[in-house]
């Protein structure tokens, strides 16, 4: 996967200060992003690599958050990636 491609993909939801909030906004940005990285990799996404990426940009974009809150906050959108991925892939044959 492309670190510059996915920091690309997902930079429109990482930079908002409400990034981590469940708004129904921020929501929409994070799935858009995803459904154009899980579209550019036909589903084929590191969810390891990619969290590693999304850490990179929200320390970069915001330094002043809490370590522990960010990682917390990260993990959940890796588990909610991985379980859109999950599901997009069992469901092919639907």
């Amino acid at each position: 996967m492309d670190h510059v491609l996915v920091k690309k993909i997902f930079k429109k939801w990482a930079v908002q200060e409400t990034w981590h909030t469940g708004h129904p906004l921020d929501d929409r940005r994070f799935h858009r992003s995803l459904a154009e990285l899980i579209k550019e990799y036909n589903n084929e996404i590191g969810i390891s690599f990619v969290k590693e990426v999304l850490e990179e940009m929200i320390e970069e974009f915001h330094p002043t958050l809490n370590e522990a809150f960010r990682e917390e906050k990260l993990l959940r959108f890796a588990l909610r990636m991985e379980a859109i991925s999950s599901y997009l892939e069992d469901a092919q044959g639907i």
